[in-house]
């Protein structure tokens, strides 16, 4: 199932990787506790199969907020929409 999961995610990954051809991708939220046996399928997937520029393999890696990714995110969203005036006002 996870390595299923990591190949679906790894086909979803190439679009991305082909439009904006970054150098590493974060998967974060409840998803990355289990990054462990889908990330390896995912990242082989990818490498494979992205419109290749020059040789270049993409890093995907568990970002460091891991499963709290998702809280942080919402967070400062509300900090950002409660500054009245603020330079973070993006309303």
């Amino acid at each position: 199932v996870f390595a299923e999961f990591g190949r679906l995610l790894g086909i979803a990954l190439v679009s991305y990787a082909t439009v904006f051809s970054p150098d590493r991708i974060g998967i974060g939220g409840g998803l990355s506790g289990a990054a462990a046996f889908f990330l390896p399928a995912a990242g082989r997937w990818l490498n494979a199969h992205w419109f290749d520029r020059n040789g270049k393999q993409i890093v995907l890696r568990k970002t460091a907020l891991g499963a709290d990714a998702g809280v942080v995110g919402a967070a400062t969203l509300v900090l950002r929409r409660s500054d009245p005036g603020g330079s973070n006002d993006r309303r």
